[in-house]
């Protein structure tokens, strides 16, 4: 009936680099945490907390940053590319291939060091299971981009001076918090990118969030939120107080769960 759309998705690697327990819950899911060598040593908040509660489960984890040789090291896999923020793209690119070649993994939480995740609010909802692109939807019609958002924190002289070119109208899970990737939306991910449509897309973006969605839109695949939860803060300068921005579905409180919680200092 599927005929062979699902055959990639259920190859795996000879020699896996990393190890599943088949026996904790979820086993088949890994949770990449994107940071860069600059904040790496800025994570023991998390470790204790929501990372702490991934380990308790059996949920294996990985921290990732730039300027390395595609290698792991205790839980930290360092990748052949840049920490700056203009190459976040292809980053995130080289991580999902990564993923893909060296894990049985079968679904991928991708969040940002910044954030809280309740993992027991998260993965007992199963609901991530149910779709190919989970998170929170960001959709931007014609003029409603900020083009200029990667200018400030660049690197490098050109792209300080680019602006972004991807392409309007536009669907795709907000990459600022947390997104879940099905091993079938990796594999027609890392297929599809070496496209003439999409190297057009990889050369005109700077936002990976954005990318993302739109590489995975030429394969007619589209993010749900379903039972999706996030609260987003962030600090308009640097010792202000944080505020709620975007789209939230509930304030956190002392009496309210969390699923997922983004506090992002400009």
């Amino acid at each position: 009936k599927f005929s062979d759309i699902h055959l990639e998705a259920s190859q795996s690697p000879a020699t896996p680099n990393l190890a599943f327990d088949s026996h904790s819950w979820p086993g088949d899911t890994l949770v990449v945490i994107i940071s860069t060598n600059e904040r790496i040593n800025e994570t023991q908040n998390i470790r204790q907390t929501w990372v702490a509660d991934l380990t308790a489960r059996g949920i294996p984890h990985l921290f990732v940053v730039g300027h390395g040789n595609d290698t792991v090291n205790a839980d930290v896999l360092s990748l052949d590319i840049s920490d700056g923020a203009e190459d976040s793209p292809k980053k995130i690119l080289r991580l999902f291939d990564w993923i893909h070649k060296n894990t049985e993994a079968q679904f991928v939480l991708k969040i940002e060091d910044d954030c809280y995740l309740n993992v027991d609010s998260f993965f007992d909802s199963l609901s991530y299971r149910k779709h190919l692109y989970y998170g929170r939807i960001v959709r931007k019609g014609v003029g409603s981009i900020d083009r200029t958002t990667r200018i400030q924190p660049a690197h490098t002289g050109h792209t300080k001076i680019t602006l972004d070119k991807s392409p309007e109208p536009s669907t795709f899970a907000d990459g600022d918090g947390a997104y879940t990737l099905s091993r079938l939306a990796i594999s027609k991910l890392i297929k599809i990118k070496n496209s003439p449509a999409a190297r057009r897309l990889v050369s005109n973006s700077t936002r990976e969030d954005k990318l993302v969605g739109d590489l995975l839109a030429l394969a007619d695949i589209f993010p749900s939120n379903e039972d999706y939860g996030s609260f987003d803060r962030k600090c308009m300068t640097a010792d202000s107080l944080p505020i709620a921005k975007g789209e939230n579905t509930f304030f956190p409180g002392k009496s309210i769960t969390l699923p997922s919680e983004k506090h992002d200092k400009s």
